[in-house]
């Protein structure tokens, strides 16, 4: 499932800010806010994510590999 962060730097990548994401994806904005705050899988529904990596990847945004804490 995409993180929080990779929905951000998607996001910013395409220069769209967190309000224009929401509407293409067709979530609530509070959902895509609560997102991107997490750190790690977000505390979304699975349609709603897979609506906000849809949308991303439409547009063209590649989504970046999560990134793994260093042990």
């Amino acid at each position: 499932m995409i993180t929080g962060p990779q929905i951000r730097e998607a996001r910013v990548r395409l220069g769209w800010d967190s309000r224009t994401l929401a509407q293409r994806a067709k979530i609530r904005l509070a959902s895509l806010i609560r997102a991107e705050g997490s750190s790690g899988e977000p505390a979304i529904s699975t349609a709603e994510a897979a609506a906000i990596e849809r949308t991303l990847g439409d547009a063209g945004a590649g989504i970046a590999p999560a990134r793994r804490p260093k042990p």
